[in-house]
């Protein structure tokens, strides 16, 4: 029977070790994500390393010292019921920067196995936090299915988390035959009216261009505040640290080929903004952004169009939305999957604060009914 040997990585100094390891390693497993890859992951510690610390399991062949999985942890504390301090065990980046499909990065084959020796690992290391905050995990996730048969499932809060996809065929026509008559019908209308009014003034464009990233990426922070506050809303962008990581990590990105940043423009001057990455095969749309007063002409949808054909062009097979209750994902996209965000109570102090979040997400329920 094949062993493992279990290493940890509690420091930034030893995460940068295994850099080419870990990009091995995601690159042969099933994860189209790039909330897994080596440029998110060292971007998180870069600018959120005050708020936490690694907690990365290498889990490698007894033999032959191959490395077979990564279980991609960091511990913090839950700042949200200060001064009480709840220690949680959480996937890199989860939380904060609201990534979605998180889960252990394994060889292919070995998943099932290798969910059960790492989460065998984790609660022998309980001690260590108080509770386990599995985030934004993908529906599914052998890892979250042997924590819950080590707690007793009642005491743990699942929360579901909807995440629109579009499944791309060949060509945009064959995409657009499955909208209804009313959605095709609207999309040309939008765009009929808005070059008739803009014509030869308006340009849609990517940008691949390392010298016009930072400016590009300011237009997407303005404008996903200006959209998002006209909603009564915060906005993300509003965060400064928040900003510099996505600064930092789309020009990462950028330099690996995987940015998928697009402008809509009027006159030279950005309108829509819409934010994603390219990685094996799927295209994700992460954050995005409209000048709201032309809300009239659905500037969000056409641009989200002309990224759906690009995505088509360079021969992808799905255009992930990723989480989000807004209106235009779920006007396009007729499938969804699930994430799941697992909170696992392991202290006496841990059993209270899941309960206490438990009523918390009941009053804001019901809150919100009303």
């Amino acid at each position: 029977m094949e062993q493992f040997q279990i290493d940890e990585i509690t420091s930034r100094a030893s995460l940068a070790v295994i850099e080419q390891e870990w990009r091995v390693l995601l690159e042969s497993s099933r994860i189209p994500t790039v909330f897994l890859t080596w440029e998110w992951v060292s971007s998180y510690f870069e600018h959120y390393g005050e708020r936490c610390r690694p907690w990365i399991l290498l889990v490698r062949s007894l033999e032959n010292g191959a490395l077979l999985a990564i279980a991609p942890f960091s511990l913090g504390v839950v700042d949200r019921i200060r001064p009480f301090q709840i220690r949680e065990l959480s996937f890199i980046g989860s939380g904060y920067l609201s990534p979605d499909h998180l889960d252990l990065i394994v060889r292919p084959g070995w998943e099932d196995r290798l969910a059960e020796i790492v989460g065998q690992y984790i609660w022998r290391k309980k001690k260590l936090w108080d509770v386990i905050w599995l985030r934004s995990c993908s529906a599914g996730a052998p890892l979250c299915g042997v924590l819950n048969r080590q707690q007793r499932r009642a005491f743990s809060h699942v929360h579901k988390v909807i995440c629109p996809y579009i499944a791309l065929p060949d060509t945009w026509s064959e995409l657009e035959a499955r909208f209804g008559k009313n959605l095709r019908r609207n999309i040309r209308r939008e765009s009929n009216r808005f070059f008739k009014e803009y014509g030869d003034r308006v340009t849609f464009r990517k940008i691949c261009d390392i010298s016009e990233l930072g400016h590009a990426m300011q237009q997407l922070f303005e404008l996903h505040q200006q959209s998002k506050i006209a909603k009564g809303k915060a906005g993300a962008f509003g965060d400064s640290l928040f900003r510099e990581f996505h600064l930092d990590f789309a020009k990462k990105l950028l330099e690996v080929n995987q940015l998928c940043f697009y402008l809509l423009e009027i006159d030279g001057r950005a309108v829509t903004a819409l934010y994603g990455f390219s990685r094996k095969g799927t295209t994700a749309f992460y954050q995005a952004g409209y000048d709201v007063s032309l809300q009239s002409y659905s500037p969000m949808r056409q641009l989200l169009v002309y990224g759906i054909q690009q995505a088509i062009v360079a021969g992808d097979h799905e255009v992930d939305l990723l989480r989000g209750d807004d209106e235009y994902k779920f006007r396009l996209a007729k499938k969804s999957r699930t994430d799941q965000d697992h909170l696992i109570p392991v202290t006496i102090r841990g059993f209270l604060f899941v309960l206490l979040y438990r009523m918390a997400r009941y009053c804001r329920s019901v809150l919100a009914k009303e």
